[in-house]
């Protein structure tokens, strides 16, 4: 589990995606690293999947 959610009220992720998620942060942390990817566009990567998507109007 990760150690920043263990005090969340909500059910535990799956190991398959715990492990996912692992290896994700680690690739970005590897990236970021090197300098071969900034913090801005580390940041900016992350925004696009967890910014709330614009419905379109009447929807």
């Amino acid at each position: 589990m990760n150690e920043y959610s263990e005090d969340l009220d909500v059910p535990e992720l799956p190991a398959w995606a715990e492990a996912y998620l692992a290896r994700e942060r680690a690739w970005w942390r590897l990236l970021r690293g090197t300098g071969a990817v900034t913090p801005e566009e580390a940041t900016a990567e992350l925004l696009r999947w967890v910014q709330p998507r614009r419905r379109p109007r009447g929807v």
